[in-house]
Parts: structure tokens; C-alpha cells; sequence
């Protein structure tokens, strides 16, 4: 999990938040979860070598330039979770199957602008990689 503090984009579909990917080239199985330039909160996942990614989203056409984003793994299951302030629930997105064989998981903080030519620039804090337990994070209905 992670704390966006700030997150300065010049395109509607820049992202800052957590990824895991399989390996380190672009086109990797990977699962992100964090704000996005104009759709809020959102996880995107690729499930294969060059497959096209896919995501699920929590609010359209809004821009939110902080919040608490969090990538939980149980197995081959990914939950993404979004919350705006540290006190506040965890609020699920979405829970995704990205299978693999690999031994290794890269996970790190994200920044991207969309845009060859401009940056988009973020401020995170309380970066926390932790060993799942064996029940996912959980809100209350």
C-alpha cells in the first residue's frame, strides 16, 4: 500500500499508484491499482505476454490528486483497494486472476504521464510491502 500525497498529470489517462509485474519489460502480465488524470481511482491488469489490458474503475471523470491505494495478492487472486483518508475503510475495486508460473514479482511505485514528450510527476510516502495473510482486507458491508 501506498499514500499518493500529490500527483501533477497532462493527460486524463496518466497513472500513479502500485504495480506487480511478472518481469520487467512493457508488455509483462502486471496488476496496477492507484488515480488515474480524470477517472479516479482504478486498477488495470494485463493477464499475458501482450495481451491488452483491462480495468475496473471506481468513479469517471473526476480528478483526484491523492488518496490511499493498496494491492493485495492471495494466491493468483489480485485485489485492489482505494481509500481517501488513512482512517477511512478500505473500499474494494475489483479482484482479478493473473496466473503464472514465475518465481519472481516485481512490485514498486508507478508514475506515468501517457505522454512521450511530457512528465507527470507524483509525491508518495508509507510505501509498505507486507507477506499477504491468508484473507484479503476486508470492508464492512
Amino acid at each position: 500500500s501506498t499514500y499518493v500525497n500529490s500527483f501533477d498529470f497532462v493527460h486524463g489517462e496518466a497513472k500513479a499508484g502500485v504495480m506487480s509485474r511478472f518481469f520487467l519489460c512493457n508488455k509483462s502480465p502486471n496488476v496496477f491499482m492507484g488515480l488515474t488524470g480524470t477517472n479516479g481511482f482504478q486498477m488495470i491488469w494485463r493477464k499475458c505476454m501482450d495481451c491488452n489490458a483491462e480495468h475496473s474503475e471506481v468513479d469517471s471523470n473526476v480528478r483526484y490528486t491523492q488518496g490511499w491505494v493498496k494491492l493485495e495478492k492471495l494466491d493468483d487472486a489480485y485485489s485492489g483497494y482505494w481509500k481517501h483518508n488513512e482512517e477511512d475503510e478500505w473500499n474494494l475495486v475489483d479482484t482479478v486472476t493473473v496466473e503464472s508460473s514465475e518465481p519472481d514479482l516485481y512490485t514498486g511505485l508507478v508514475v506515468s504521464s501517457k505522454k512521450q514528450d511530457q512528465l507527470a510527476t507524483a509525491i508518495f510516502s508509507n510505501f509498505n510491502v507486507e507477506e499477504a495473510s491468508n484473507s484479503p482486507t476486508s470492508s464492512p458491508a
